[in-house]
């Protein structure tokens, strides 16, 4: 078997040998053609379709993976960039609603203080039994409750204030891209714009146009060059032409010539 860079050259051999045929082809059909060679002719063009076929699916595997694979690095960037501006917006938005404004630590302290408090009096209600009430030890888990959540709240405020740094850390990263295929959503709007909506073609629709001139143009190399041939060829023609005067001049000439020693002797 061939290494990968053998076989790589070889096919880049090949190519070149197909874009040469699908280049010189038309313009020695073309001659061959105008000696009245017809079948050879024929075979030229035959041989040319099959060049250019060829070299129709070259452009076009070249171009779709080229164009496609930067396109698509740039609509994941974008989709990227999208969606954690969003999850920004989200987390500072629930951030918003959070009042709590102390620290983890300072309701952690005031929760310890008041379950000490607790544990110190708890002897002289043993001692009081009779004049406890249920309305201080509803009070009590009142309070405690409100300490748990209030607890909880700031714990929730603290994790989204990261998660929002995060994000815009993460955001900032970035670059600054907001759509995947900038040419062709930009070709959209305009053809929208100027046909005055009677012309909606998707930016889906301007990649496959662009892909399709990105392939055919390169093609027509060979009927270019057939036409060039012929220009060439007929500039010649009148540069010899020119070159040489006509015979009704050239036999005028003469005649003056045969009658300049009449003109003489008389």
């Amino acid at each position: 078997m061939a290494r990968p860079a053998e076989a790589a050259a070889l096919l880049a051999a090949i190519g070149l040998v197909i874009d040469l045929l699908a280049i010189v082809l038309p313009s020695s059909a073309a001659q061959l053609w105008r000696d009245r060679h017809r079948m050879a002719g024929l075979a030229a063009w035959a041989i040319w379709l099959i060049a250019l076929g060829m070299t129709l699916l070259a452009a076009v595997g070249f171009a779709a993976t080229n164009i496609g694979d930067g396109v698509a690095g740039r609509t994941k960037v974008a989709a990227e960039a999208t969606r954690l501006a969003a999850d920004a917006a989200r987390l500072r938005a629930e951030r918003a609603g959070i009042a709590e404004l102390r620290s983890v630590a300072t309701i952690e302290g005031r929760a310890a203080a008041g379950a000490a408090g607790r544990r110190g009096g708890s002897g002289g209600r043993r001692r009081a039994a009779a004049m406890s009430t249920l309305v201080v030890s509803a009070a009590a888990c009142a309070e405690v409750q409100k300490l748990r959540q209030a607890l909880g709240t700031a714990k929730r405020r603290d994790a989204l204030d990261a998660q929002v740094r995060a994000a815009e850390a993460r955001l900032a990263t970035l670059p600054a891209i907001t759509t995947g295929d900038p040419q062709a959503t930009m070709a959209a709007d305009i053809l929208t714009w100027a046909s005055a909506g009677h012309v909606n073609l998707t930016p889906h629709d301007i990649h496959r146009l662009r892909i399709t001139g990105l392939t055919i143009v390169p093609a027509l190399a060979g009927i270019i060059f057939m036409f060039a041939a012929m220009l060439l060829q007929t500039g010649k023609q009148h540069a010899t032409g020119s070159g040489r005067p006509s015979t009704p001049f050239r036999c005028a000439q003469r005649g003056a010539g045969n009658l300049s020693p009449l003109a003489d002797a008389s």
